[in-house]
């Protein structure tokens, strides 16, 4: 697995995905989807269930995708 994934689709700077908190980036993506399916479309019912099963990685640069702050994910201390 990689170490780092892009910060943003406009930059070339990369963080430690080890840093993340991903355990808090998925609940909140899949809240996220599963609000914009009552809101919005049943079909985003899909994308909430698809978030359970990717890798740290694709957690990250989906969120990035969708405008989710990385930086209010980084562990601290």
């Amino acid at each position: 697995m990689e170490k780092g994934a892009r910060c943003d689709m406009y930059s070339n700077e990369y963080i430690d995905i080890s840093e993340i908190d991903t355990d808090r980036l998925e609940n909140d993506l899949y809240d996220y989807y599963g609000t914009g399916a009552f809101a919005v479309s049943p079909a985003m019912f899909d994308k909430a269930e698809r978030v359970r099963r990717m890798s740290d990685e694709e957690l990250v640069k989906t969120a990035v995708r969708e405008g989710f702050d990385i930086n209010e994910y980084l562990r601290r201390g």
